[in-house]
């Protein structure tokens, strides 16, 4: 598998949004660096980021290195900020967690957790390609609506998916899901809630902008695509 990179912690985006696309999205890309205008089944995932301007060195060196890594088509490794399209730490007390809370509770608490990654289990399995997956949301109760996002790490992949529909059963919801499933999915297999993307730039050499006077670095908005195996 060709090397996938990690986001630097430094360059968080202003803003967010994460599209489940069905049309045909020039520049996708497979890992390996085959380029498609195809459509995948049941679409491509995208995220679109906007930042603000950064002043520190580490960011700058930062928006360096990442520039120079999206140019040349390169993997990266994204964990979607906190927004609407992801559901909120208020509902999910408590799932099942490898991470740590920060300030769970407090009145200081912003939902910008510290490490931490809350799931659920799978309660079924589902096959590559499927586009619905049982989800058991023993304690949480009904927190899962339509246009939220979770995320599946299958093969040391992350993906992100939209919940397009939901389907409850007491504690079990099966959700229509968009992109389909890129793996299979076993009984157990952690559903998060706080989902990672990899995907490849769109549009690489509209994002970086000019280091004014070595005070402040400019990324502008940036398109990503899923990458697939």
């Amino acid at each position: 598998m060709p090397a996938i990179y990690d986001w630097r912690s430094s360059l968080v985006p202003n803003s967010q949004v994460f599209r489940a696309g069905g049309q045909v999205i020039p520049g996708a890309r497979t890992l390996g660096g085959f380029a498609t205008d195809s459509p995948e089944p049941g679409g491509l995932g995208e995220l679109y980021w906007d930042f603000a301007p950064k002043g520190s060195a580490q960011a700058m060196r930062d928006i360096s290195w990442t520039a120079s890594r999206l140019m040349n088509g390169a993997a990266m490794r994204l964990r979607l900020a906190m927004s609407p399209q992801l559901v909120p730490a208020t509902d999910l007390n408590p799932p099942l967690t490898d991470g740590l809370p920060w300030a769970s509770g407090a009145p200081w608490a912003n939902d910008k957790n510290w490490q931490w990654n809350p799931w659920v289990p799978a309660a079924s399995a589902a096959a590559r390609g499927a586009e619905t997956l049982t989800i058991d949301m023993t304690g949480l109760g009904e927190v899962l609506h339509l246009g939220h996002l979770i995320g599946l790490t299958l093969g040391g992949v992350d993906y992100t998916h939209m919940v397009m529909d939901t389907d409850w059963t007491g504690d079990l919801v099966t959700v229509t899901i968009s992109p389909v499933l890129r793996r299979p999915v076993a009984i157990g297999e952690a559903v998060r809630f706080r989902p990672v993307m990899v995907a490849r730039c769109a549009n690489p050499a509209q994002v970086l902008g000019q280091f004014e006077n070595r005070r402040i670095a400019v990324l502008n908005a940036a398109q990503f695509v899923e990458a697939l195996v």
